[in-house]
């Protein structure tokens, strides 16, 4: 993967490193990573004077286009239907970008910037998840009960959207993604089963038979 002489953008090198780390794994050094794109380590380190800067910044870009995606659907907060199935979008954003979640899985917790920009995206994926489901809730497809138990909900949520790398990983390693990600989606889905309306159990049923 060559890239052309002359100036290389700071977007150019991390298409390519996420390129890269997705077809060779997160162990490329960036020596290795300056010869498989045929520049100076020079230039690498000009914009990423380590591995960590790199996934730091993909991690950056990560939650851009996740904030992005979910904006971009439309009734997202307010039809369960249009919530549930942005599930399936969002594995695929996070496939795109295993990697990220793969280093940072692996990375120590003395990666300060990389554990900083997790923990500010964690608060702000926490409020606008409580704000969707108070509106489901205003909307009549979830019981109220379940802001009693938002902290448990929110955090199995996290768990089931993260975990799932090493699952892919490791464990169902054979298993095509896109089975892997309707197992991964109806978990999620099952999550708000305990806390649903009549009104919401009809959404619940139409979303069971479309996945399956």
């Amino acid at each position: 993967m060559k890239l052309r002489k002359g100036e290389i953008s700071k977007q150019e090198l991390l298409d390519n490193f996420l390129k890269i780390f997705s077809e060779e794994g997160i162990r490329v050094t960036m020596n290795q990573l300056s010869k498989r794109m045929g520049v100076s380590i020079g230039k690498i380190t000009y914009h990423f004077p380590t591995k960590d800067a790199i996934f730091t910044e993909l991690g950056i870009e990560y939650v851009g286009k996740y904030i992005h995606l979910i904006s971009s659907i439309e009734n997202f907060n307010d039809n369960l239907a249009d919530h549930f199935r942005s599930f399936p979008m969002i594995f695929d954003l996070q496939m795109k970008y295993k990697p990220v979640f793969t280093y940072m899985a692996m990375a120590s917790v003395s990666d300060g910037k990389m554990f900083k920009q997790m923990r500010d995206s964690y608060g702000q994926d926490y409020k606008r998840t409580m704000n969707d489901i108070k509106t489901l809730c205003d909307k009549g497809f979830l019981k109220t009960t379940i802001l009693d138990d938002f902290d448990i909900f929110f955090h199995q949520m996290v768990i089931l959207f993260s975990m799932w790398v090493p699952d892919a990983s490791v464990y169902s390693l054979k298993v095509p993604f896109k089975k892997l990600r309707k197992k991964y989606t109806l978990s999620i889905v099952m999550l708000y089963y305990p806390f649903l309306t009549p009104k919401g159990m009809k959404v619940y049923e139409e979303i069971r038979k479309e996945f399956n």
